[in-house]
């Protein structure tokens, strides 16, 4: 069987690569080959155009850019991308593959402007499609947008969200109660992830990990400078421009990174995922102002495995003890358990289309 995965595509951003990587994992371990489809919603002319001028800037691309950039291309070498640049490769694609999956990732954030249509499958069979976790990003759906979302959702058969908030706009917007799956990084098993994870990067010392999307505040940096000057570690910021070692760092070095620290300060769903499966404590900080509408998906992700209390308004220097003491084991019997339920979910609907 082959399989079409429609995501967020082109991303520097290790959750959405590691994502794809997973899905694509899971379903190659039941022997369903999976190409990351890439479609366009302009026209054929403007796609062609659009093509043209990323191949521009990928070679222009200079410096720590370019070494990022390969570095995340290498890790995503092993699965096949295919572009639909035009209506009629859409309608093609019904032809060339046996179902069509769409996420994980916020495919069904309203800000994914690069998919309209295509982020509810619109060009495929509503019978062939399968939702694997894809996730909103926001409790709340601008109105204008609304129509848009119930005539998408409606012609879906097999839905699952990723967190509960999404399961409530499903809910509202159709009728429908679907379920909350956990995000394919956790429905893969520990060992393939070990396999995959580099400690290439890894400082010889100890060291706390930073991983904030959002940015963090001045007093927070100063709190975490002080923090790791008093326990003698060193804070490593992977987004941090000024140190290529981490910010070069391509995803399996990224999980390295993880696996590896006495702690996770981030506000990431992935890094707070990858820090439960690898045993890290993770410390998840709540972003700030305008930017934490988009919290829901990390709400959901400690209240279902029992880490609330790894949630946190700011960074206490004094707090050493706290940040680097969790214990996951109620989390991972809980992992195990979502891991089956994702799993089984796949499997039920493979099993409706042969």
């Amino acid at each position: 069987m082959k399989a079409g995965i429609i995501t967020l595509y082109g991303n520097i951003n290790y959750g959405n690569k590691l994502q794809n990587y997973a899905v694509a994992h899971l379903l190659g371990a039941r022997g369903v080959a999976a190409e990351t489809l890439v479609p366009r919603s302009q026209s054929y002319p403007v796609n062609c155009a659009w093509r043209t001028v990323r191949a521009v800037q990928r070679k222009m691309l200079k410096g720590l850019e370019k070494e990022r950039t390969e570095g995340f291309e290498k890790f995503s070498r092993g699965i096949p991308v295919r572009y639909l640049l035009s209506d009629s490769a859409k309608r093609r694609s019904k032809l060339n593959y046996d179902f069509l999956v769409l996420g994980s990732d916020q495919i069904w954030h309203p800000r994914a402007f690069n998919l309209r249509e295509e982020r509810f499958g619109s060009f495929f069979p509503p019978d062939r499609v399968l939702c694997v976790s894809p996730s909103f990003g926001v409790s709340e759906l601008p109105p204008d947008c609304l129509e848009y979302y119930r005539d998408g959702l409606s012609r879906l058969e097999w839905i699952s969200v990723r967190e509960s908030d999404g399961a409530d706009l499903v809910r509202q917007l159709t009728g429908k109660n679907v379920p909350v799956l956990a995000d394919p990084t956790i429905g893969v098993p520990i060992e393939e992830w070990e396999s995959t994870m580099s400690e290439k990067r890894c400082p010889d010392s100890r060291y706390v990990l930073l991983y904030n999307l959002g940015g963090l505040g001045e007093e927070d940096k100063e709190a975490l400078a002080i923090l790791a000057r008093r326990c003698n570690v060193t804070a490593i910021d992977v987004l941090d421009k000024g140190d290529a070692r981490y910010y070069c760092a391509d995803p399996g070095e990224f999980v390295g990174l993880i696996a590896n620290a006495e702690c996770v300060f981030t506000d990431s769903f992935h890094a707070s995922v990858f820090s439960m499966l690898f045993n890290t404590p993770a410390n998840i900080l709540r972003r700030r102002g305008a930017a934490n509408n988009v919290f829901s998906r990390l709400e959901t992700f400690a209240s279902t495995y029992g880490l609330e209390d790894r949630i946190l308004d700011r960074i206490d220097p004094s707090e050493w003890d706290s940040y680097t003491a969790c214990d996951y084991q109620r989390s991972w019997k809980i992992a195990e358990a979502k891991r089956k339920e994702l799993n089984g979910f796949i499997d039920k609907f493979i099993e409706s289309i042969r």
